[in-house]
């Protein structure tokens, strides 16, 4: 799915349930917020990446609880402290598509084969420099 304006950001939180989100300002730690929060900051301020301090080079990552609930053979939980680890690693320069991947590479591969109890979705928004004509 490819979303090209806020308008569509937020019709698709609002059809889903998405109920998890870390939101990256390029040089800072990632603030974890629920999806709804984030739909909410981006109307009150007019709607725009800019108002909002968001601008290239940044992600949002969305993902639900069946990521970070996410058990392995043991019992334990991936985690959001493991999840934000991982995606710290990634290389900036990484399309959405391939840090999409790459989590849930990484889940998987915490699982260990063991079967997800929960779906596990994530969406990821990498925001690009504006085109130049």
């Amino acid at each position: 799915m490819s979303i090209q304006t806020l308008a569509e950001l937020i019709r698709v939180v609002e059809r889903h349930d998405l109920p998890n989100c870390l939101v990256r300002k390029v040089g800072s730690q990632w603030t974890p917020m629920s999806a709804r929060e984030l739909v909410a900051r981006v109307r009150a301020l007019a709607t725009t990446l800019d108002a909002w301090g968001i601008g290239p080079g940044d992600r949002v990552v969305f993902y639900t609880d069946g990521i970070s609930e996410a058990e392995n053979t043991t019992g334990e939980m991936y985690g959001e402290e493991r999840l934000y680890e991982l995606i710290e690693s990634l290389p900036r320069e990484l399309p959405a598509r391939e840090v999409i991947e790459r989590i849930l590479s990484g889940v998987r591969g915490f699982l260990d084969g063991v079967e997800p109890a929960d779906d596990m979705t994530v969406m990821v928004l990498r925001v690009l420099p504006p085109r130049t004509p």
